[in-house]
């Protein structure tokens, strides 16, 4: 049986994955980023430290930086992670995955962003991640979460026909209904964010305050 999340991690981990995937994205960066980086005016973090899990090519860590924030970027390919820092430099790029990292460098943060990482995520781990990146904040931190919207699982060729990637759909409650019972506040919850081409499939956005 083909276990197509170890697949995925592989397919980002070969270089020729994370080419692809670079330059899939970039053509998109005008429009998704200035309606991403509208999230972040949620979460003060000029002089705070903020945790990017999947941060790919860290085009997410950099305007964190950019508003005065330490901020690291995890990600599961070595390849993204040298991109990145050809890119934006600062360090701080660390390779991990969501499944096994334990905490930033700091021990807490101030903002956990995961930005459609989740959706490489088998449903069964999604809890755990989730309740983890909950430990990680301190009071008053916020967790920032975009991802694919609906329901089920499917796999995709778009990195080339040799690499395939997972994509597993939430909805926007079955993340409230692990993170609510910590006693996080949901501060903004869209289970259609962003549609439309730019982004590829739909996505939710939510934002939630421990505290």
């Amino acid at each position: 049986m083909t276990d197509w999340f170890e697949r995925t991690r592989q397919s980002y981990q070969h270089p020729e994955g994370a080419k692809a995937f670079v330059a899939k994205e970039m053509p998109h960066l005008d429009g998704r980023n200035s309606n991403v980086f509208q999230l972040l005016d949620f979460a003060d973090i000029k002089g705070k430290q903020a945790i990017d899990m999947g941060c790919g090519f860290g085009r997410d860590v950099a305007e964190m930086r950019r508003r005065g924030a330490e901020a690291w970027g995890v990600d599961v390919s070595a390849d993204l992670l040298k991109d990145a820092e050809a890119r934006y430099g600062g360090g701080g790029w660390i390779e991990g995955d969501l499944l096994t990292y334990e905490q930033p460098p700091s021990g807490q943060v101030d903002l956990v962003w995961s930005l459609a990482s989740l959706v490489h995520t088998p449903r069964v781990d999604m809890p755990k991640i989730l309740t983890r990146w909950h430990g990680w904040l301190r009071e008053g931190g916020h967790l920032i979460l975009l991802s694919k919207t609906g329901e089920g699982e499917r796999v995709v060729y778009n990195l080339g026909e040799k690499l395939p990637r997972m994509m597993v759909y939430y909805t926007v409650q079955e993340i409230l209904d692990v993170l609510v019972p910590l006693g996080m506040t949901v501060e903004m919850a869209s289970s259609a964010w962003a549609k439309g081409a730019a982004v590829g499939d739909d996505l939710f956005a939510i934002i939630l305050k421990k505290g």
